[in-house]
Parts: C-alpha cells; structure tokens; sequence
C-alpha cells in the first residue's frame, strides 16, 4: 500500500479513487477499518502536509459516503475545512485538484455539520 501511495500523491481524485478500488476488494465494516486499511500504512512524519491531506480527505470521503465516519476523521474534516475557509489549506492544493477539493470538502462538511 506504501507504493501505492507514492504513485498517487500528487493527485487527489486519482487518489480519492485507487482508495475507493483498494476498499471494494476489502472487508471493511466500520469506519476502524478503514481508517486500518488506508492510513495506518504510512509513516506521517514523512509527508508533507498536502500529502496527508489527500490521504486523510480520501478516507473521510469514502467513511461518508458509507455511513462510517468515525470522530477521529470528523475532527480531521473539521480541521482541514477550517484550514480551507481560513485559506490556509489553499498552499498545499495543486490548481488541478481545487474544484474537486472544494467539492468534496464542502459536501463532506456539509454532511456532518448541518
């Protein structure tokens, strides 16, 4: 998965679905699960901050969409939407990845907190 990883990094919606393809062929029952199976891998004191964003983003998409969010990826998403409204986040998204980040972020944010 490591490999994997480095493979996408540079690409949210490449990534956001390589994390999509990799949980369909898992047995994945809860949010823990997921969480286990696409952010327990990597060693976060090596990325950069735009790399566990992706990471950290395509997980909470997918743990929203199935019901699963667990409060550890909700104090994640409110984090990083803080950072987006603030500008912050705005530093570490390529121009390719706005329009999809701001998409699902907002969606997600929404989701959860409205």
């Amino acid at each position: 998965m490591q490999d994997c990883f480095s493979d996408y990094a540079d690409n949210y919606i490449e990534y956001r679905d390589f994390i999509y393809s990799y949980f369909a062929d898992r047995p994945i029952t809860d949010g823990y699960d997921a969480q286990r199976e696409g952010l327990e891998f990597l060693d976060e004191s090596k990325l950069t901050e735009r790399e566990r964003f992706i990471m950290v983003m395509s997980v909470i998409k997918w743990e929203i969409e199935h019901d699963m969010l667990t409060p550890e990826l909700e104090g994640e998403l409110d984090y990083y939407y803080d950072e987006f409204v603030t500008g912050r986040l705005a530093e570490h998204i390529s121009s390719e990845d706005v329009e999809p980040i701001t998409t699902d972020l907002i969606e997600c944010y929404k989701k959860i907190f409205e």
